[in-house]
């Protein structure tokens, strides 16, 4: 039985890992996995065995990758049925899996529980969950009032410690995204440049959005080509030493905009190879998972 269990927990985790991947597979191919992490949790709950710890906890990252808001409020509600100990991480999971279906009162509601049911305080990524809902739906002004409501609590020291420090910037890289999608890099980097001032962790995904706002810009005199090579070279420094840093589609944006041969200077400069920076994703096999 204990082997039969593991081997369960096993598939359960391996493809709720594959569905946050999100640089190395297809959303299409995300959304499978987890439904399949889900059918195989949902395999053990009938042959009268329980998913661990680790594989609930991972399952549930799973669907707040894929913005599976009602597999996650489903599982966190079993785990709560078999007296689990459901803490921050677990919250903020639910919570950024309304967010990435637009679910904006789901994710406020799941917010609320957070601090009544769970008595913790919500951290900058239960706030980004929120401001992240919003932005699916295109409300700018939910997210600024959001985003507010993050600073007051900070101002009364009652904003919750993140798990991870990263997360710290998070809140304003979704606002900052949200302008640098629309190719409105003043505010994009405006709101960057605050995160640098609050001396906030400059991660991969803030030097990203940076790069991705100026990119945005149409071709004229709006673009500005060197600042667009320093974000690309900033980036390429920051690159994880195991792991991808961007989509194929972004590395495109890149070679059109710096030049095949500024491009590949850079990358000669920094030692670093395209093959560690992206992975092709076939489109063509989205239909065939469709």
């Amino acid at each position: 039985a204990e082997e039969l269990e593991e081997e369960f927990n096993k598939l359960v985790q391996v493809f709720a890992q594959r569905s946050r991947q999100e640089l190395k597979w297809l959303s299409v191919q995300r959304r499978e996995f987890i439904r399949r992490s889900k059918r195989w949790a949902t395999e053990m709950l009938i042959a009268n065995l329980e998913p661990s710890p680790a594989s609930l906890r991972l399952l549930l990252l799973g669907c707040a990758a894929v913005g599976d808001d009602s597999g996650a409020a489903w599982w966190f509600e079993w785990g709560l049925s078999a007296g689990r100990q459901l803490g921050r991480l677990e919250y903020n999971a639910v919570i950024t899996a309304h967010g990435g279906d637009g679910r904006v009162q789901g994710a406020k509601d799941w917010l609320d529980r957070m601090k009544e049911e769970g008595g913790l305080e919500p951290d900058p990524r239960s706030y980004a969950g929120v401001i992240e809902a919003y932005e699916q739906v295109g409300n700018r002004v939910g997210m600024l009032q959001t985003l507010s409501q993050l600073q007051e609590a900070e101002a009364d020291g009652t904003l919750g410690e993140p798990i991870d420090p990263g997360d710290a910037s998070l809140p304003y890289v979704v606002l900052a995204r949200s302008y640098a999608k629309v190719g409105d890099v003043n505010r994009a980097i405006a709101v960057l440049k605050y995160v640098k001032q609050k001396e906030l962790p400059i991660t991969k995904e803030v030097l990203r959005v940076r790069l991705e706002a100026h990119l945005r810009v149409p071709r004229g005199p709006r673009r500005n080509p060197e600042e667009i090579q320093r974000g690309f070279e900033d980036l390429i420094q920051a690159r994880p030493k195991n792991g991808l840093l961007y989509t194929d589609k972004f590395d495109m944006l890149c070679r059109k905009s710096l030049g095949q041969k500024r491009y590949q200077g850079i990358l000669k400069k920094y030692n670093a190879k395209t093959e560690d920076l992206f992975v092709r994703l076939p489109s063509s096999a989205a239909l065939v998972w469709r």
